[in-house]
């Protein structure tokens, strides 16, 4: 089984680094057995949690150390270089999908993600988040934010008090699929919304049925 889609790196090949290779830290498999932090940082990111759940069985690490590599790892690859794709204009996710994220990020089970790992969420989801969109959602988060969307001024004011925040699945996920720094989402809510007008009155004019 591939370890990621796009590059010719197996999950196997993960076991024997553990078992065989002296690989003992996620950053070990990620940057110096397979060299997929130098070939694409994005999919580095991606692959973290399957990285760390495939090394924790064969080190037995606690679900601890686990969420220990897991930031440990992002952290890591943040020094890397290289443009990170987006998924495009609009910014949305199905409920399943962010909980699927959730799962995989959340190994101690607490319920919650933290500032890095809110970073490696977006890139799993496929839509990097620039800064000023990163601690808008941080503010949201802690519901003191619900109808104010932050400044670059009050950026540098809060971030200090934002570095603690526990981001919880509704509140991300209500934020994700929201209009803020999310221009393309009205548009294209609006845009569907038009096209289902336009099927309701055509089914409804008769034009099928005579």
């Amino acid at each position: 089984r591939l370890l990621h889609p796009d590059f010719p790196y197996l999950e196997a090949e993960i076991v024997f680094a553990a078992r065989h290779d002296w690989a003992v830290r996620a950053e070990d498999v990620i940057a110096r057995r397979t060299r997929l932090a130098f070939l694409n940082k994005h999919a580095a990111i991606q692959v973290i949690p399957r990285v760390v759940e495939l090394m924790g069985k064969e080190l037995n690490w606690s679900a601890e150390r686990k969420q220990q590599e897991v930031d440990s790892c992002l952290l890591f690859l943040r020094h890397f270089g290289g443009s990170k794709p987006s998924g495009g204009d609009v910014r949305m996710a199905t409920e399943e999908d962010m909980k699927e994220v959730f799962r995989k990020l959340d190994v101690a089970g607490l319920g919650y993600l933290t500032r890095g790992q809110l970073i490696l969420a977006c890139d799993m989801l496929n839509y990097p988040l620039d800064e000023l969109a990163l601690e808008d959602c941080l503010q949201f988060c802690t519901g003191a934010e619900d109808d104010i969307t932050i400044t670059q001024a009050e950026l540098n004011i809060s971030s200090e008090d934002i570095s603690s925040v526990k981001v919880e699945l509704s509140r991300l996920l209500q934020w994700w699929n929201s209009d803020r720094f999310n221009p393309g989402a009205a548009e294209t809510r609006a845009r569907e919304g038009h096209r289902l007008d336009r099927i309701d009155s055509v089914q409804g004019s008769g034009t099928f049925f005579g």
